[in-house]
C-alpha cells in the first residue's frame, strides 16, 4: 500500500493545499512532500492520517495504526523477529513503529508483510478520494439559488451528469478557468482539488465585469490564505449549518460530505443575498461587516 499517495488523494479529494495541511499538522510543507512521496518520519504521518481521517482496511482492529500492526502480527501469531525478517527492518525499526516511532517507509513495509491486500477504508471520504471531485451539487439548492437570483447564466464547471440548469455550460474541455464567462449570474461548485486557483477566477470574473454576481460553493477553509485575501471582506459569506449531501454520477445521495460548506457571493444585491440566506437556512455574514471588522474601507 503506497501511503503516500493515500494521504495525497485524500488531501485532495477536500481541497486541501500541501501547505494548508502542513499548517493543520504543525509541520513544514516539506515534511508534507515527503509524506506523499512515502517517506519521511511516522510521526507526522500520523498527524497527517488524522487529519484527512485516513483507516486503513484488511489490517486488523485497532483505533490507529499501531494497535492494527500489533494485532494484526499477533493473529499471525508472528513474533517480531519473524515481522521484522519479513518486511525487512530491523528489530529495533520494529519495536520503534509498534511504540509509535519509525519511518514512513518502515511503516509501508510492515504493513505490506502483515497485510498484501492492505488498502484505505471506504467510509464517505473513499468517493472523493476515487472519483476525484466528481460530486454534484444537489437540485434543491439550485432551485434555491434560482428562487433568490433568478436564472443562472453560467456554469463553469459544467458537466452533462450535473443537475445545474444553465443558459451556458462550460465544461471541463472548455475550461472555465480561461473561458469567458458571461451573463447575469454565475453558480461555481469547482473541483476541490485546485480550490483557490477557481476561487481567485470568481472574484476576477466578478470584478472585470465578466458577469455580475459570482456564487461560488466551496469548503469553509476560514484558515486559508484565499480566504483571508480574496472572499473575506469581498464577499458575502454564507455558511451552511448541516453538512451536504452531495450527489454521485448517478444521482444517488452520497454521505455528508467531511466538511462544513459556505457560499461566497460576489456582486449579489443584498436583498437577494438575504433571501437566499432564509431560504437555504445560513448564517450570513456581510462582507461590509468583514471589512468594517478588520478597519478596511466599507
Amino acid at each position: 500500500m503506497d501511503l503516500g499517495k493515500a494521504i495525497r488523494d485524500l488531501r485532495k479529494s477536500v481541497g486541501m493545499t500541501q501547505a494548508e495541511l502542513a499548517t493543520r499538522c504543525g509541520v513544514s510543507r516539506q515534511a508534507i512532500i515527503l509524506l506523499e512521496s512515502n517517506r519521511g518520519r511516522r510521526a507526522n504521518f500520523q498527524r497527517a492520517a488524522d487529519v484527512v481521517q485516513l483507516k486503513i482496511a484488511e489490517l486488523g482492529r485497532g483505533d490507529d495504526i499501531t494497535q492494527q500492526i500489533i494485532g494484526a502480527r499477533r493473529k499471525l501469531a508472528w513474533t517480531q523477529v519473524e515481522l521484522s525478517r519479513r518486511a525487512g527492518i530491523s528489530v529495533p525499526t520494529l519495536r520503534s513503529l509498534e511504540g509509535g516511532g519509525g519511518s514512513v517507509i518502515a511503516l509501508s513495509r510492515v504493513i505490506a508483510a502483515l497485510a498484501p491486500k492492505a488498502r484505505t477504508k471506504k467510509h464517505y471520504h473513499a468517493h472523493w478520494a476515487l472519483k476525484r471531485d466528481c460530486r454534484f451539487t444537489p437540485p434543491h439548492i439550485i432551485e434555491k439559488i434560482v428562487a433568490a437570483f433568478g436564472p443562472i447564466s453560467v456554469d463553469p464547471c459544467g458537466d452533462e451528469r450535473a443537475f445545474v440548469s444553465s443558459d451556458r455550460t462550460i465544461t471541463e474541455e472548455e475550461n472555465g478557468l480561461t473561458s469567458k464567462w458571461y451573463g447575469n449570474l454565475a453558480f461555481v461548485n469547482p473541483p476541490y482539488s485546485d480550490l483557490t486557483t477557481w476561487i481567485n477566477r470568481c472574484v476576477d470574473a466578478q470584478r472585470d465585469g465578466e458577469v455580475q454576481t459570482v456564487i461560488g460553493m466551496f469548503p469553509a477553509r476560514t484558515e486559508t490564505a484565499v480566504f483571508r485575501d480574496r472572499i473575506f471582506g469581498s464577499a458575502d459569506i454564507l455558511f451552511l449549518r448541516r453538512r451536504v449531501c452531495f450527489l454521485d454520477e448517478a444521482g444517488i445521495e452520497l454521505s455528508p460530505a467531511p466538511f462544513a460548506v459556505m457560499f461566497c457571493i460576489w456582486g449579489g444585491e443584498p436583498d437577494r443575498v438575504t433571501k437566499f440566506a432564509e431560504l437555504v437556512g445560513c448564517s450570513l455574514v456581510r462582507a461590509e461587516h468583514s471589512r468594517a471588522a478588520t478597519g478596511l474601507p466599507i
